[in-house]
């Protein structure tokens, strides 16, 4: 899912996803990527997804340590690509913010659910 889009979680979150949309147009002008509209605007098949993503952390040894993270998304409706992208940012933005790995690099289907009936996709995270 979106694997085309370019977006770094080190820019800072709009309060709305529609000005997420102009952040991501914006963004995209100055890499020289086009945002494709018609597919942020897409919606979701279903009403919950898992994403799930890891972070670093320095452990008590001083050592690096991969943290997971598990993103529940529950709706009421589907929703759209960029109220994901924007919820994503939400809840991840200030983990990811001073990761070296901190580009939005697509949601990957994963092989199995944590919930039943709930798919589980992995957040590709590039540096």
């Amino acid at each position: 899912m979106l694997p085309d889009l370019a977006w770094s979680f080190h820019e800072p979150l709009p309060q709305t996803p529609a000005l997420l949309l102009a952040a991501l147009r914006s963004y995209g002008e100055d890499i020289k990527v086009e945002v494709n509209d018609a597919e942020l605007q897409e919606r979701f098949p279903l009403n919950a997804l898992d994403i799930e993503y890891k972070y670093a952390e320095r452990n008590s040894g001083g050592d690096w340590e991969d943290i997971p993270v598990t993103l529940r998304v529950r709706r009421t409706a589907p929703p759209s690509y960029l109220e994901l992208l924007f919820e994503t940012h939400l809840a991840a933005g200030e983990i990811l913010k001073d990761q070296d790995h901190c580009f939005f690099e697509g949601l990957w289907l994963l092989d199995r659910q944590n919930e039943k009936g709930v798919p589980v996709y992995e957040l590709y995270l590039g540096s």
